[in-house]
């Protein structure tokens, strides 16, 4: 079988040290930061709703399996094998949750390297001819190309006090 291997620009971590626990992340999709976001509304969704009524045990094995759905999604890799394995998205560390202590160490990690490439971009002058574009993606999109949903293409745009909203969010979204 021939192998053809593209540049993806794609960044590998690892967790907790272990290489077998790694993922690569392709921080220049620029579909990447509307994934993330609609990711995390996804998932306040969910949470919220998983609140009604009484939790069980249930339901939070499910909600487990969405979070993590989701976040592999989001990142169009595997990162909750990768980060969790096996262990549930809830398990306790210290005064928290694993995901919330995820979410605080790897949130910056993603808007350091999405500034990176935008400052990358910005000296290059990179710019996307949609048209040129067009030319070869045409004959097999459904939709016109372009931001017609108007959709975050960087979370460098973030103000800080949306930043606090977020990490907010997410401490709220983890209390039990």
């Amino acid at each position: 079988m021939k192998n053809i291997t593209l540049s993806t620009g794609g960044e590998t971590y690892c967790f907790n040290g272990d290489e077998s626990r790694s993922v690569t992340i392709n921080f220049t999709d620029p579909n990447l930061p509307a994934r993330f976001e609609k990711c995390y509304n996804e998932i306040e969704k969910r949470i919220k709703a998983a609140r009604e009524g009484s939790v069980t045990a249930e339901k939070l094995l499910q909600l487990d399996k969405e979070v993590k759905d989701l976040l592999d999604t989001a990142f169009n890799a595997p990162v909750s094998a990768a980060a969790f394995g096996n262990m549930s998205i809830f398990t306790p560390v210290g005064e928290s949750v694993i995901f919330k202590e995820f979410a605080d160490k790897f949130i910056p990690e993603i808007e350091a390297q999405v500034e990176k490439l935008g400052s990358q971009l910005r000296a290059k002058k990179v710019t996307l001819d949609m048209k040129k574009l067009d030319k070869y993606t045409a004959p097999y999109s459904h939709t016109p190309t372009g931001n017609s949903l108007n959709a975050p293409t960087s979370v460098t745009g973030l103000t800080e006090e949306q930043k606090q909203y977020c990490r907010q969010l997410m401490e709220e979204m983890m209390r039990p």
